[in-house]
């Protein structure tokens, strides 16, 4: 009976200290105190427990989670497929590609008035009587150039590379090929003659000019495919046919304006239709190719309107 006040106190301060560690940490269990140390036990849990957490958790709204990827912008995008452009030409040992760059600044292409297609469809369009009058001229060679279009990327590079002061075109590895007044028979088939072709410049229109403009409607532009239309409705006999041969001729293969009318200058050489074969067309042609191309050069985006195909 005696130890009983003794026991009394020493539970009394274990209850004190079990006071004190509840005040301390209030979430953890109190332990027992019967020497051992204690865990506390844990719930059983099945192994499809996660995945039917997974699937039972509501699907989160647009714009909730921090953690969502927004969409690339397109601008990302871009400067990504050009970062690999440079990349890929910088480890060709070339230069990067530019993606806006026009096909026409690698690869010019000339721009011309007249297409000797005209003179194709022409003689495809005659009668066999207006041709044989053709070829009694001495032009009947032309019949068979069958050209209907210009390479025009292959044209742009001669006349680019043609200097008109030696009459010469610049080829690779310092070659150089010169014309001569004999080409236009070589290639063409133009008679080689020994009359001058000239140009008159009179104040006064020279009434063969006066007699083809009236041909045509007052006040209506003269193009190649007009004199090709009413030169086919004239019989091969008619001297009116015949000079309208040259003339087309000549716009096509030699000279036409700038804004590819019919020029008259030389008309008044067409007067005597006997001396068509005694024409000198090769000096007239290296005359006008002289003049055309250093025009052109000034300035290539201008439409060229002197004789190509003698060049090609």
């Amino acid at each position: 009976m005696t130890k009983r006040p003794a026991i009394r106190k020493f539970y009394e301060s274990k209850s004190k200290k079990a006071r004190k560690v509840d005040d301390v940490v209030p979430d953890q269990p109190r332990m027992q105190d019967d020497g051992e140390n204690h865990t506390p036990p844990e719930e059983p849990q099945e192994v499809g427990d996660k995945e039917e957490h997974r699937e039972a958790a509501p699907a989160r709204e647009e714009g909730d989670s921090d953690f969502q990827t927004p969409p690339r912008a397109q601008k990302t995008v871009d400067l990504e497929k050009k970062l690999k452009l440079k990349k890929a030409a910088a480890g060709k040992g070339k230069s990067p590609v530019v993606e806006n760059q026009s096909e026409a600044a690698v690869f010019p292409k000339l721009r011309y008035r007249n297409s000797p297609g005209v003179l194709t469809e022409a003689f495809d369009k005659m009668s066999e009587h207006q041709r044989a009058s053709i070829d009694a001229m001495g032009y009947g060679r032309l019949q068979y150039m069958n050209i209907h279009e210009l390479p025009i990327t292959l044209s742009y590079w001669v006349l680019e590379n043609f200097d008109p002061k030696s009459c010469v075109i610049k080829l690779q590895r310092g070659r150089e090929l010169r014309l001569e007044d004999d080409d236009a028979a070589i290639v063409l088939g133009l008679p080689k003659g020994t009359k001058t072709i000239t140009r008159q410049w009179k104040k006064e229109v020279h009434p063969l000019v006066k007699d083809f403009k009236s041909m045509f409607t007052l006040g209506t532009s003269i193009t190649a495919p007009k004199v090709m239309e009413k030169m086919l409705t004239l019989d091969a006999e008619d001297v009116w046919f015949k000079r309208m041969f040259l003339i087309l001729m000549k716009t096509v293969l030699v000279e036409c304006l700038g804004n590819g009318y019919v020029t008259t200058q030389t008309i008044p050489n067409f007067e005597n239709i006997e001396d068509a074969s005694r024409l000198n067309w090769g000096r007239y042609m290296k005359q006008c190719l002289v003049e055309s191309v250093t025009r052109w050069q000034k300035k290539k985006t201008r439409p060229y309107c002197g004789p190509i195909v003698l060049l090609l």
